[in-house]
């Protein structure tokens, strides 16, 4: 049964780059789909040369994985020698030789740990088995331009040195918090930098409509307290008006509102109305009236009458308001 072999995926290599999958041309590499032995290639034409070993099989992309299986040369000798060290598990690697089309350092191609350029388009021209790689795949690539030689291959097998361009240093993110900002936002760890900062904007427009919310509602707040509180004086007065409480406890009751309106509220309207004296000794209104003319502003409010003439006799309460203060009150 042929070997399945991961010819190619997306982890970065030992020399900090790597190949995106769904980039790689397959099409020539299906038409003559050679396999050879540690990438070499008969061309002296002498007896010594290793020739093709076989070839390759369902040559197929699952994910990011680029998979193919082996076919061995069973009347080659060579081939079939290391066509068993597979199957012994032996030899289990394999590596391809890429002919690059196009590199990129932009960010959305930054994984962590890549200090190269990405290869983000290139086309497949061989895949060797091989004995050491170095990405669990040894990668092969052509000359190119964008790589800096052209007249010789690069062969980035382990061990060898690696012409593909290092990224800037200054360009260069922190992945590993680029990573950890895409996370809390609820993205995936390794999202596009225009994803993030789209998640971004979306936070920080929720923010500001919190904010907004919250001085609304801080607002309202005030406006209620500040409501609340004059209805506690009006409540606290007619209170002293009925004869509920004594002129004397207008402040702490006031207190009371402040600390718990309903209850406050609740409590003051439990107490009963008590008859006023003044009644009950047979004084009408009109000898009522003479007798609070009689008293100034202070000793109206001293005998905590100032409620009920503000009540019931309002432009007495007006006249001995102007008296004391010098204009008549606002809020009558």
């Amino acid at each position: 049964m042929a070997k399945t072999f991961i010819l190619s995926d997306e982890n970065v290599n030992t020399y900090g780059f790597w190949v995106l999958t769904g980039g790689i041309a397959l099409e020539q590499f299906k038409k003559n789909p050679l396999m050879l032995w540690m990438h070499n290639r008969a061309w002296r034409g002498t007896k010594d040369e290793v020739l093709p070993i076989g070839h390759w099989e369902n040559v197929r992309v699952e994910g990011t994985r680029l998979l193919a299986d082996a076919i061995f040369d069973e009347n080659d000798s060579f081939a079939v020698s290391i066509r068993d060290k597979v199957e012994a598990g032996h030899l289990r690697m394999a590596s391809v030789r890429l002919d690059p089309v196009l590199a990129s350092e932009e960010k959305k191609y930054l994984k962590p740990g890549q200090t190269r350029y990405a290869l983000i388009k290139s086309k497949l021209i061989e895949a060797s088995i091989v004995d050491i790689g170095g990405n669990d795949d040894a990668l092969v690539l052509c000359a190119d331009p964008l790589l800096g030689d052209t007249d010789m291959a690069i062969t980035l097998s382990a061990g060898s040195s690696c012409p593909v361009k290092l990224i800037s240093t200054i360009t260069q993110p922190n992945i590993e918090e680029m990573e950890n900002i895409a996370l809390k936002l609820g993205l995936k760890p390794n999202a596009a930098e225009p994803e993030i900062l789209s998640a971004l904007d979306t936070l920080l427009e929720k923010a500001g409509r919190t904010d907004a919310l919250s001085l609304t509602l801080s607002q309202i707040e005030t406006d209620k307290k500040a409501a609340q509180k004059a209805e506690a004086v009006q409540l606290v007065d007619a209170a002293i008006l009925a004869g509920k409480i004594d002129a004397k406890a207008k402040e702490s009751q006031l207190t009371l509102f402040e600390k718990d309106f309903a209850a406050a509220k609740l409590s003051l309207e439990s107490i009963p109305e008590r008859p006023n004296v003044q009644v009950n000794l047979g004084k009408g209104a009109q000898g009522e009236l003479a007798e609070f003319e009689k008293l100034s502003f202070e000793q109206l409010d001293k005998k905590g009458l100032l409620a009920k003439v503000k009540l019931s006799y309002p432009e007495l309460y007006k006249s001995k308001f102007k008296e004391k203060y010098g204009s008549e009150p606002k809020n009558m």
